[in-house]
């Protein structure tokens, strides 16, 4: 019994580790393009880092990546805290190391709805000022056309859904397995 109880154990822990995996694109010239792998609102998302217009990005028909205030906010913290963490410190430590970014202090923007009379995008907002490091997250608006490569000190974080973090059910189809193995052990046996 305490080997398959210990089998439970490692798999329960083996899922909590596969869902802290995120890995970050940066490419040639060392600039944080993207992150992969973040888990939050029941799946793993990908995020990639982008300047431009809300319309150059999402299209005319601004189909955000997330439709709610409460949504966007969930993601921005999740900005919060990687770039709070090893080894996205460095990244937050010098903000113009981030596509889009030549300034000591960055907006991670995060649309998610058009409003007063679709010329305006409300936004969540990851705030990072840089070393010594001052990071806040905020609500704000901008205008439909606005650029974001104008002031290099902002820029669009592009979420993508890739998969709904199917680990749960991982541990309950092992886990039940493994207790049918302990009854099957436990049956009595014919002398």
């Amino acid at each position: 019994m305490k080997i398959i109880l210990a089998c439970l154990l490692s798999v329960v822990s083996f899922a909590q580790q596969v869902n802290a995996t995120t890995s970050f694109d940066v490419d040639s010239f060392g600039q944080l393009t993207g992150i992969n792998g973040i888990d939050m609102l029941g799946g793993r998302w990908d995020v990639d880092f982008l300047d431009g217009t809300a319309i150059s990005i999402w299209g005319s028909n601004l189909e955000f990546d997330f439709t709610s205030k409460s949504e966007a906010s969930v993601a921005s913290n999740s900005l919060l805290t990687l770039f709070n963490t090893n080894p996205y410190a460095q990244w937050s430590d010098t903000p113009a190391n981030i596509r889009g970014i030549n300034s000591s202090s960055a907006q991670i923007w995060t649309p998610y709805a058009v409003g007063s009379f679709g010329t305006i995008v409300e936004a969540e907002i990851f705030v990072n000022y840089g070393a010594p490091r001052t990071d806040k997250l905020s609500s704000f608006w901008f205008g439909i056309q606005e650029d974001m490569s104008v002031n290099g000190e902002n820029v669009f974080a592009v979420w993508t859904s890739v998969s709904a973090v199917p680990i749960p059910a991982t541990v309950l189809f092992m886990g039940s397995a493994l207790l049918s193995l302990l009854g099957f052990s436990r049956k009595p046996r014919d002398s």
